[in-house]
């Protein structure tokens, strides 16, 4: 804040109370409810990064949902959150406060940001429910990897996946 003084810093989640100059705090945003969700939408539209530095983190859904908004993510390295975030992004030590401050100052810098972005949104187009689906029916064995399933594929209820999967 003493570098950045218009820094803003936007705190969604169930947290404690927190009483900060620039910090806003927004609570638990359920994303099955409209509007929360449009909540969540608009603050990464409006966000310089997204930071999550859990010291938790399997794999981090919320890592693809930021980088395909294009906005650069800050997480933890403690996990599969690395694989997520990508190019676009930077993985710190949640233990290590300076690699924290370090990497949220690189994305201060307007032009580190908007090229983290860029990265982060290409890199964000391996994370779409079409290619999760395919990867997930390609380990299940349903189709073979050699094939590569297209989108009218997915949507055609009247292939047997159900069957196929409860078989094995």
């Amino acid at each position: 804040r003493q570098l950045n003084p218009d820094a803003r810093l936007d705190i969604v989640g169930e947290h404690p109370v927190i009483s900060a100059p620039g910090v806003r705090p927004h609570g638990f945003l359920d994303m099955a409810r409209p509007t929360e969700r449009a909540r969540v939408t608009d603050l990464l539209a409006r966000a310089t990064c997204f930071v999550m530095p859990s010291h938790h983190e399997p794999a981090g859904i919320v890592y693809a949902e930021a980088t395909s908004a294009g906005i650069p993510t800050i997480g933890s390295r403690i996990g599969g959150g690395a694989e997520v975030i990508g190019p676009g992004g930077i993985t710190v030590d949640p233990q290590r406060p300076s690699e924290l401050i370090g990497a949220m100052l690189t994305f201060a810098d307007p032009v580190r940001a908007a090229t983290g972005g860029a990265r982060a949104q290409s890199h964000a187009r391996r994370y779409t429910w079409h290619l999760a689906a395919e990867r997930l029916l390609h380990a299940l064995g349903v189709v073979p990897a050699s094939l590569e399933l297209g989108a009218e594929f997915l949507n055609d209820s009247s292939l047997p996946v159900e069957s196929s999967l409860t078989s094995r």
